[in-house]
Formats: C-alpha cells, structure tokens, sequence
C-alpha cells in the first residue's frame, strides 16, 4: 500500500493516479456484475448491502481515526462538511430504506463530484500514505454503493431528482458558508467546505473565476452535468 498510495509520490494522472483508479474502477464493476449475478438470491444480496453499509461506516471511522493519531485532526479542514461527506452518509441511509428522493441525490453528486475527485484528487488535508487510500476508497465508495443502488435495486434517476438535488444542495451551502466564516472569525483557520469560499487548487477545466462568478459558474455546469447524466436512463425507457 504503502507504494501504490504514496503520497509523496502521488501526482494526478501520473502512473500510479492511472492505477489507483483502474483498481477501484474495476471494483465498481464488480459490484455491478454481483448484482446482477445474485439478483435472485435475497439472502446474498442482504449480505452484500449490510457489507457496504460496513464498510462505508469502518472507512470512515478508520480514516479519522488516521488523522487523529498523527495529530492533525483541525476545525478548518477535517469536519464532515463537504459534498462528499453528506452523499456518503446519506448513501448508507439509501443501501438502508431504498429512499428514492435520497438516492437521486447520491446519483448525481457520485457521477459529478465524488468522480470528479477521483479524476482531479484535492489532496491538501490529506495525512500519509492511508490518509490517499482513504480518500480513493471515500469518493469510490460513494459510486459503488450507487451503483449497487441502480442494479441491485433497480433505482433510476429522474428529472424531479435534479431540481431536487440542486435545491439540497443550495440549502445545505447556507449554514455551510456560516460555518465557514465562523471559524476563521474564531481564529481556527481558514476554512473552505464545500469549496464555497474558493476552488479547490487542482487543474480543473469545470473550476471556472473566482468569487461570484465562480459559484454561478459551478450552478451552471452542476445543472448541466445532471441533466446529461439522465440521458443513458432516458435512452433505455425510450428503447424498452
């Protein structure tokens, strides 16, 4: 692990970035091909779901865990208050009701975000060679429980799932951008969740300006990225 996650060595799209995502990519076909393998055995794929949900909770616990013994857990940095964090817990929930209204909201932040932090990783905050491993497995895991979503229980995106996604989101960037504020005011550094005080510093073509034109520019390019991500859907309705 230690050479495949190294984060001293880390560069994106180096070698090593190509193989890292390779790896979990073919993970995420897996769970795609077990549930269409197990479709009709319940038992199994109970099993599989209650694995993910651990999984997804252990990473997480573990990821902290990471941080807090290398003494650099911080109040700027390291609170659950990026996208990724809330689509990760609200996926467990999914894999735990099948929420439909919920599952629409992991859709589309897991193919738009969490992949694009997985093409164009921010690894700034990021502790050690575990703390790259986590972050794979976090922003990878977030597209693999969806993609159990859509094929083992047969979930589909809809258009009422993009206004609704985009309004969460809106609503959640709120108290977000308060916290943010708040903790540079209280002397705790700077904060930046959500990425909504400025972009991440990673070579973007999607992170367009700075400031307001910058916020705008990702409302566009968000509506824009989730309405193509109805299409395939759209096109197997129309075909079948």
């Amino acid at each position: 692990m230690s050479n495949l996650f190294s984060l001293e060595t880390f560069k994106v799209f180096s070698v090593q970035h190509i193989i890292i995502f390779a790896v979990f990519t073919a993970i995420t076909f897996g769970i795609g091909f077990l549930a269409n393998r197990f479709r009709d055995n319940h038992a199994t794929m109970v099993l599989i779901t209650k694995a993910l949900i651990a999984i997804t909770i252990f990473q997480e616990i573990c990821d902290y865990l990471n941080r807090y013994i290398n003494g650099t857990v911080s109040l700027s940095v390291d609170l659950p208050f990026h996208i990724c964090n809330y689509v990760l817990f609200i996926s467990i929930v999914v894999l735990y009701n099948k929420n439909k209204y919920l599952f629409n909201f992991c859709y589309f932040n897991a193919f738009s975000g969490a992949l694009m932090a997985n093409i164009t990783p921010d690894l700034d905050g990021v502790v050690g060679d575990l703390g790259v491993f986590f972050f794979f497995l976090h922003h990878f895991l977030i597209i693999i429980n969806v993609v159990w979503m859509i094929y083992a229980f047969d979930m589909i995106p809809d258009f009422k799932g993009v206004v609704s996604t985009v309004v969460l989101l809106n609503i959640i960037a709120v108290p977000v951008a308060l916290v943010n504020s708040l903790i540079y005011k209280l002397g705790f550094g700077y904060a930046n969740y959500m990425y909504l005080r400025e972009p991440p510093p990673i070579n973007n073509p999607f992170l367009i300006g700075e400031g307001g034109r910058y916020i705008l520019s990702m409302e566009i390019i968000a509506i824009t990225i989730f309405m193509l991500l109805l299409i395939p859907f759209q096109l197997k309705r129309f075909y079948d």
